[in-house]
């Protein structure tokens, strides 16, 4: 059935955004495809006054069937992203040449979630998402506004946590606060502010934003603390252990499905009752 104006293309996916890659996947909840995305993370950004020849129609089909993400080339138009120009992404991008190239700020002090390229390249990649979507569906492209319901989990890794890996993880420390990482914790409490005006400017758009915040998880990172320190640490926590990796990722995935399509702007903590829910 062909779709129409009044159809809500429904679509949850993890997306993972780091220095050099983009990498997640997506699924259309009604079709039940799922599409991987990987793809460096930087766009180029060109002046809305040389605008790309559009190709022919009839080869929307053909041009979306192959590696697409590294091939998008738009325009957002949106309170989260202050200009509207031209954006070219993926490998794609790699080869432009005479025009602005954007990546990650990776020396100064702003997070990625502080920077305006995170939200360029999740809304890309989840409206190229649809737009694929729809041309699988009805083999060719859209004569109206598509209308896309998202329910996304993202992973902004932080470069700061490795150069503090005995201290709290990222996001407990922005709840809880941490001697001598002021500025460590302002960023990750920003976070906060960020998923609540997220919920404030979206959320009419059945768009979602929330916090998880992790206390001590099982990786190789907490391994390599002493025995002592460790032991320390899990006095501390009334649950007695650290979380395995999986069981931040469980919330995370429930936050993104429909049975949490009316929590937003929410901080969950994932800490063993660390911090007694703040």
């Amino acid at each position: 059935m062909s779709a129409n104006s009044n159809d809500i293309i429904t679509l949850t996916g993890g997306i993972d955004v780091g220095n050099g890659y983009v990498k997640g996947v997506i699924q259309n909840t009604k079709q039940g495809i799922f599409d991987e995305i990987d793809l460096p993370s930087a766009v180029v950004s060109t002046s809305r006054t040389s605008p790309k020849v559009p190709l022919p129609d009839a080869d929307a089909a053909s041009v979306l069937a192959g590696d697409f993400y590294n091939q998008i080339d738009c325009s957002l138009t949106t309170p989260l992203v202050a200009a509207s120009d031209r954006r070219i992404f993926g490998r794609a991008a790699l080869s432009v040449r005479g025009s602005k190239f954007t990546e990650f700020e990776v020396l100064g002090k702003h997070s990625k979630a502080d920077q305006e390229l995170s939200k360029v390249l999740v809304l890309g990649v989840f409206a190229a998402k649809a737009l694929r979507d729809y041309v699988r569906e009805d083999g060719a492209l859209p004569d109206h506004e598509l209308r896309v319901q998202v329910r996304a989990g993202l992973a902004l890794p932080i470069s700061e946590f490795v150069a503090r890996r005995h201290a709290y993880a990222a996001e407990f420390i922005g709840l809880l606060g941490s001697a001598g990482q002021v500025n460590y914790s302002s960023s990750k409490a920003g976070l906060v502010g960020m998923a609540r005006s997220i919920t404030r400017e979206l959320g009419a758009r059945g768009i979602t934003a929330n916090v998880v915040a992790p206390g001590f998880i099982e990786t190789d990172m907490t391994a390599e603390l002493p025995e002592q320190q460790q032991a320390d640490y899990k006095k501390s926590i009334p649950a007695g252990r650290f979380a395995s990796p999986n069981e931040v990722a469980k919330v995370i995935a429930w936050l993104a499905s429909d049975d949490a399509a009316y929590i937003s702007g929410a901080v969950i903590p994932v800490d063993g009752g660390l911090g007694m829910g703040h």
